[in-house]
C-alpha cells in the first residue's frame, strides 16, 4: 500500500486499515514499513534539495530591490538580479 501510494504516512495506512474493519496500531504499521526499508512518507517521494538545485539552476534567479541615498541627498532605486547556474567542469 505504501509503494503504490507514496505520500501515505503510517497513520494513513493505519486509517485505511481500520476503515476495512482491521484495528492496526500506527506503530505496528511504522515497524512493518521500516523492515521492509521503506522511508516515512515525504521522503519516499521528490528529489532532496541538492537534487533539486542541480535540475532546476539553470531557470534560478535570485533577486533583491533596495535604495541607495546619495551624498547630494538623492535617492537610487535598484533592482538587482542575479542568474544562479551549476558550473560543470568539462
Amino acid at each position: 500500500m505504501a509503494r503504490e501510494n507514496p505520500l501515505w504516512g503510517y497513520r494513513w495506512i493505519a486509517g485505511e486499515f481500520a476503515s476495512w474493519g482491521y484495528r492496526m496500531g500506527a506503530s505496528t504499521v511504522w515497524l512493518i514499513l521500516r523492515k521492509a526499508g521503506l522511508e516515512p512518507a515525504p521522503r519516499r517521494t521528490g528529489s532532496t534539495w541538492s537534487e533539486f538545485l542541480r535540475v532546476q539552476a539553470s531557470g534560478i534567479l535570485a533577486c533583491d530591490f533596495f535604495y541607495c541615498d546619495t551624498v547630494f541627498l538623492k535617492r537610487l532605486y535598484v533592482l538587482f538580479v542575479m542568474e544562479i547556474a551549476l558550473h560543470t567542469r568539462p
